[in-house]
């Protein structure tokens, strides 16, 4: 197509004052005619009449490398200026009827500068990500996976090649479960996050894990979610050992309700004590009254008792003692005195602090009324004995021992 004359003129000024370097070179690559831009971009001395374009784009390495081959699509090459500093240049390469080659050349130095700063963010990112210890599962809004760091690969046994690019519940999530989470994950709205939870999915080899995450999203400007960004813990020893606390708590629960003593446990850095129900039934407690306290239940403690029943107790705080076995008597709810038989047993820290002290209480005042009564009983038998001047013995058939009564023997002498 002819172009008027005007227009050709115009495209001449652009090609001379425009922003591009324009350079005419034979198909062997000599400089014929080139724009004052050239000259700038590529240094005075580089493009002269006969300069070889591949020298000033490549230096001597690039001398016999063959334009024509390079006709097309653009390329982008760095070059060193003569009074210094790298610039990057694009290049693009045409063939002309005349068999010379036209090379238009344009700065794209911001560009690049600015792709590899934003390379270098994206990568110290997501060398931040790879080292942190919490899992980082990034989806879009279909639930792809685009991101998916380190630390999830040894939580899921997964490399991140067999994940990225799949839907996470095809991967992750157990069979079973999969259509569940993949209609929640589809009902989700920017307004159900930040969102916490528990997942129970499923590793590589197929064991299960179990996984706390926070969920957030990023949003497109119209406000409709891009994607959802997923931290989390491994907590799967965690949730292991709290269900194995549970179960060891439910068992102990049962010995203690079946227990026929009374049971308690001091927590000695709060000094709170825990008394089982057994132990408050004892003392003819309700089950909901509050002897956490260890103090409230020193105050039901004798007074001729209390000394003594705390000496015991200070020992096993101090380290002097591991167990002790005491007896003294405790204030019931109905104002009784209860003779109580306590054995306890301390617990130390690594550093051999006590820390608890676990113990049993058993009633015994029964025997010890029964004793009571047997010492008044043998207490009135000599009284007795002596008022009516008689004497008594007894014999031990087994060890063949006579025992004589105090009277008997002031009798004989």
């Amino acid at each position: 197509m002819d172009l008027p004359e005007a227009y050709g003129e115009i495209l001449v000024q652009a090609a001379i004052h425009g922003p591009f370097a324009i350079l005419i070179v034979s198909a062997e690559g000599a400089v014929r005619w080139c724009n004052p831009n050239a000259r700038v971009f590529f240094g005075e001395g580089m493009v002269t009449t006969g300069a070889l374009l591949q020298t000033a784009l490549w230096g001597d390495t690039g001398q016999h490398q063959e334009l024509a081959q390079l006709a097309g699509e653009p390329f982008e090459v760095a070059i060193q200026r003569a009074h210094g500093g790298q610039r990057w240049l694009e290049v693009r390469l045409a063939g002309l009827p005349s068999g010379e080659i036209v090379a238009v050349v344009r700065d794209v130095s911001e560009r690049i500068f600015e792709r590899d700063r934003l390379t270098q963010e994206r990568d110290l990112l997501f060398e931040i990500l790879d080292r942190v210890g919490s899992l980082v599962l990034v989806t879009d809004s279909d639930g792809r996976v685009v991101l998916y760091n380190h630390a999830a690969e040894i939580a899921y046994g997964y490399a991140s090649d067999e994940v990225i690019g799949q839907h996470y519940w095809d991967v992750l999530v157990p069979a079973e479960k999969r259509e569940y989470s993949r209609t929640t994950f589809s009902a989700m709205k920017p307004v159900d996050f930040p969102a916490h939870y528990d997942s129970h999915w499923v590793r590589k080899d197929g064991s299960d894990i179990s996984v706390s995450f926070t969920d957030t999203c990023i949003n497109f400007p119209d406000g409709s979610i891009r994607f959802v960004i997923g931290t989390g813990e491994d907590v799967t020893e965690r949730r292991r050992i709290e269900d194995r606390l549970r179960e060891s708590e439910f068992r102990y629960q049962i010995a203690v309700e079946g227990a026929s003593e009374g049971l308690w446990d001091l927590d000695v850095l709060t000094n709170k004590c825990f008394y089982s129900p057994k132990y408050k039934e004892l003392l003819g407690l309700e089950p909901q009254e509050d002897l956490s306290d260890s103090a409230a239940f020193q105050s039901r403690i004798h007074p001729e008792d209390l000394e003594a029943a705390m000496s015991e107790l200070d020992a096993l705080l101090k380290g002097t003692k591991d167990h002790y076995r005491v007896m003294f008597r405790v204030r019931s709810n109905d104002q009784q005195w209860k003779w109580i038989e306590s054995r306890a047993t301390a617990i130390r820290d690594e550093e051999g602090k006590t820390v608890r002290i676990v113990g049993s209480h058993v009633d015994r005042t029964s025997e010890q009324e029964t004793q009571q009564k047997l010492v008044s009983a043998a207490r009135l038998l000599a009284e007795s004995q002596a008022i009516a001047d008689i004497g008594s013995w007894e014999r031990d058939p087994e060890s063949r021992q006579d025992f004589w009564s105090k009277h008997n023997f002031e009798i004989f002498d």
